[in-house]
């Protein structure tokens, strides 16, 4: 896993260098500008009112948002520090160049790490180190992840990816080890959080997380199998 993290940490360093990121256009009109005004409307404490956002579509989910405004707010700091008036209204003048921008990307960094994680620490319960990071690396490529997370990352799909690789290890740890999580209140709490945030994420993501109860369901009644420890 310390190989993955620096293969992302590098290719963030490259793209993102401080203070020319916004020239390469990262935050495109549309949909991720919506996308934004639903994490600043929850940063800035003004959800469900989009008056003052770039955007007052409710066309899409707001989960994205929901992942994000945590970092659009504490990146924004900066900007007040450099005397923006961005808490008081998102605008195209104050947005496109902001450290609250910013903070959007760094989350969909940080959750597509994560996501990483997630199943590296999956793969690694039943493959070797080998394996689990091959596996990793060539199911990203394929699947084109890294265009929604250096390219386009103020957008919903580095999110989903997380999400889905958390409810991937979820389900290898309670095969694994069912005293850890098992099928308590608390587990099945956290398993139904991750499901309900997979469906805010996309409004197409329902039909996802309806394969995830099957999948327990089986596992529960120990019909789900898997081969171990491949060197």
């Amino acid at each position: 896993m310390k190989k993955l993290s620096l293969i992302i940490a590098l290719t963030a360093f490259l793209i993102y260098r401080p203070y020319v990121m916004q020239s390469y256009g990262l935050m495109y009109k549309g949909d991720d500008e919506t996308y934004f005004s639903h994490a600043a409307s929850i940063a800035f404490l003004e959800f469900p009112s989009m008056k003052k956002e770039l955007s007052e579509s409710e066309e899409h989910f707001i989960g994205a948002g929901v992942f994000a405004s945590p970092f659009v707010w504490v990146f924004s700091l900066i900007d007040l520090a450099q005397g923006s008036d961005i808490v008081e209204k998102r605008t195209h003048k104050n947005v496109n160049d902001s450290w609250a921008l910013f903070g959007f990307v760094f989350s969909s960094i940080l959750y597509f790490w994560l996501a990483c994680l997630c199943l590296y620490r999956s793969l690694r319960f039943y493959f070797s180190e080998r394996y689990a990071i091959l596996t990793i690396v060539f199911m990203v490529i394929i699947q084109g992840v890294p265009l929604y997370v250096f390219r386009r990352p103020v957008f919903s799909h580095g999110y989903e990816f997380f999400l889905q690789s958390l409810m991937v290890y979820l389900l290898a740890r309670i095969h694994k080890n069912r005293e850890l999580i098992g099928f308590s209140p608390a587990g099945s709490l956290l398993i139904g959080l991750v499901i309900a945030a997979i469906c805010l994420t996309r409004f197409n993501n329902a039909t996802y997380a309806l394969v995830w109860p099957v999948a327990l369901w089986g596992l529960q009644n120990k019909s789900g199998h898997f081969q171990e420890n491949v060197k």
